[in-house]
């Protein structure tokens, strides 16, 4: 099974607020569905799947105009390379710590 994401973990991610996330997979059934883009654990909690996070953040640049912009199947990562693995999110994190950094000294 691939890796998931709880709303907490994803939201940090993203930069965006939990409730965000819970309005978007609300109201946007058709770009994220249950079993594709995201899962319900066991104590009813969402799980975000590497798909999920993708169309997420396809969400916050703006660029999902329809549901035929959105993967719906996930990449298979080389699972033996951690480097193609997490590059993504090793980025992703890396972006988001240099602006908030760089805010900061501009402070």
């Amino acid at each position: 099974m691939s890796d998931v994401f709880t709303n907490q973990q994803v939201s940090e991610l993203l930069g965006i607020q939990p409730s965000t996330l819970r309005t978007w997979k609300s109201r946007k059934p058709d770009l994220l569905q249950e079993g594709i883009h995201w899962l319900k654990s066991e104590d009813n909690s969402t799980l975000w799947t590497e798909t999920g996070i993708e169309v997420l953040r396809q969400l916050c640049s703006g660029t999902v105009s329809s549901p035929e912009t959105v993967l719906s199947q996930p990449e298979t990562p080389d699972e033996t390379n951690l480097t193609t693995r997490y590059a993504p999110i090793v980025d992703t994190v890396s972006d988001i710590l240099s602006e908030q950094l760089l805010r900061r000294i501009d402070a």
